[in-house]
């Protein structure tokens, strides 16, 4: 059985273009998680993805503090130079991926994100992961 995701997306610039759209995303399973990171200098490892990461479909990751809120996918292998390694960035805002070449940004494996919190107050974390099984 499939599980669906429904998007949609409405960005307007003051006195601008206005772009949006909406769509919905068939995937095999979906993953959410909830997670709260502890404040200065707090780290939570999250295990996210148990199958090969060409099956993701759809990252979302949202937070309720986004000051020094970082994330590192697949922390053991952050070795640039390594083909699997993935990337360490800010979450400044929520983080929304659609679509495998969108969530492809994220690495080779997206097993695991590290999250990592420097803020003086913790960070409640909020991450949905659509994938297929095959």
């Amino acid at each position: 059985m499939s599980e669906k995701i429904e998007w949609s997306l409405n960005v307007q610039v003051s006195g601008g273009p206005r772009i949006f759209g909406s769509d919905s995303l068939s995937v095999d399973a979906y993953d959410k998680f909830e997670i709260d990171v502890p404040e200065t200098d707090g780290k939570v490892l999250v295990k996210v993805q148990p199958g090969d990461a060409s099956l993701v479909q759809f990252v979302l990751i949202a937070s309720d503090n986004y000051e020094d809120l970082t994330c590192t996918i697949d922390p053991d292998t952050v070795d640039p130079s390594e083909p699997s390694a993935g990337p360490k960035f800010n979450i400044d805002q929520p983080l929304v991926l659609i679509g495998p070449g969108a969530s492809s940004l994220l690495g080779k494996k997206q097993k695991e994100f590290e999250f990592a919190n420097a803020a003086d107050s913790k960070a409640s974390v909020v991450i949905l992961i659509g994938r297929n099984l095959k």
